[in-house]
């Protein structure tokens, strides 16, 4: 393989980004009478509005913790409830009751006893927290900044990509960015970008055996004394096999397209998407039993490889946004028992 060829495996550079949620006790809630198929969503002029208005569509029976100055946070909120509904045509769990208050660990939501509960600072501060995926995003490789601190993107990032990207950063910075549902969007658009990239090292498996396909990279890794058998390779763990890989492309000097489907498929109501799947799954506490499949669930998010009911919340949460994801995570999906999609 010459050293102008790429070997297509995704956004190749190491990630960690993933969006704020938080896994509270399995929640306890039987399942809500069918809601409408169709609901129909208006901004909320007072919190009793929006309170009223989930509870009589929603079936949401308590908002607690709002104040005045949250009427944009609840409207959100209900927002985000009432679009996944229609996706779905109403079959789904809601929550018995809406909550804003902090918690810790930094976290944007979680569930808890049937309930979700949004955490204040994080939503009181989104500004900070976007200027945060900003900062891990420089930190990554995926920005950089030269002589004068302008902001670029590295020369490995897919073309597309990398205009997409400082499209959405130009728009921050001049402040066309207002309102609380386009941060979200910003927010989760940044972090997709960290993880898909971080994909290729949470799976890196999958991202040896692309490479190995190349006859030429394989003659390139054997001159330069890295294994290449792989049926030594799949007997090591995932962090061996990601230091491999690593190894792989930097001391074989093996060019990577970076950026490929980051920043498609993005909602900015991730997070409600994520809590709600908990609501509807059937899956039980525990860790994963298969290296395997943990390594299908580092494809969604290094989040979704923490345990099973993370996988399926953060991949129901990306189907819900319209995410294209691999079939093999559709069919651990499946396997899992995950909650249907209309």
């Amino acid at each position: 393989m010459s050293t102008t060829s790429k070997v297509l495996i995704g956004l190749g550079v190491i990630a960690a980004g993933v969006l704020a949620l938080k896994c509270g006790k399995a929640p306890k809630v039987s399942q809500t009478k069918k809601l409408a198929e169709k609901i129909t969503f208006k901004p909320a002029q007072t919190l009793e509005e929006a309170a009223q208005f989930g509870k009589n569509n929603l079936g949401i029976q308590n908002y607690r913790g709002f104040e005045a100055a949250d009427k944009e946070v609840v409207n959100f909120a209900n927002e985000g409830f009432v679009t996944l509904s229609n996706k779905v045509s109403g079959n789904t769990n809601m929550p018995k009751y809406f909550e804003f208050r902090n918690f810790e660990g930094g976290y944007a939501a979680t569930t808890t006893d049937g309930g979700i509960v949004l955490n204040k600072n994080f939503f009181r501060n989104i500004d900070s927290e976007l200027a945060g995926r900003l900062s891990v995003l420089e930190k990554q490789g995926v920005l950089i900044r030269n002589a004068e601190n302008q902001i670029g993107v590295s020369g490995f990032i897919d073309e597309a990509y990398a205009k997409d990207i400082l499209k959405h950063i130009e728009r921050y910075n001049k402040g066309e960015i207002t309102t609380l549902k386009d941060k979200m969007y910003l927010y989760n658009w940044f972090d997709d970008a960290l993880q898909v990239g971080s994909a290729p090292f949470n799976s890196p498996l999958k991202s040896i055996k692309a490479i190995l396909k190349n006859n030429d990279a394989v003659e390139i890794l054997k001159s330069k004394g890295i294994l290449t058998d792989i049926a030594q390779i799949e007997k090591l763990s995932t962090k061996e096999q990601a230091s491999l890989f690593m190894r792989m492309i930097k001391d074989g000097n093996l060019p990577i397209s970076i950026g490929e489907g980051a920043g498609k498929g993005v909602s900015p109501f991730h997070a409600i998407y994520h809590e709600i799947g908990h609501l509807n799954d059937n899956v039980v506490s525990g860790g994963w039993v298969s290296q395997a499949d943990e390594q299908i669930a580092g494809l969604v998010s290094g989040y979704a490889m923490t345990k099973p009911r993370e996988f399926i919340a953060e991949t129901y949460a990306k189907l819900i946004s319209g995410k294209k994801l691999p079939d093999e995570v559709l069919e651990l999906y499946k396997k899992l028992n995950g909650p249907a999609i209309i």
